[in-house]
């Protein structure tokens, strides 16, 4: 009988190939994972690149006062 908890792995661990076949669809999540996560940081520099360049203070653009 089969252990549910290890169900969705090859029931045959001395077959590599076949495991290592199973672990694509948790490679994939990770990748998916992974882009959202990198767009997510990307949009969020461009937002406050643009915020810096919008926003004003002490008489001047946030942007301008950035020393680099």
């Amino acid at each position: 009988m089969s252990d549910p908890r290890t169900s969705h792995y090859v029931s045959s661990w001395h077959d590599e190939d076949a495991l290592a076949l199973s672990d694509i669809p948790v490679a994939r999540e990770r990748l998916i994972a992974g882009g959202i996560a990198a767009v997510a940081m990307e949009t969020a520099v461009r937002e406050a690149v643009e915020y810096a360049k919008d926003r004003s203070a002490f008489g001047q653009r946030l942007i301008d006062m950035q020393n680099t």
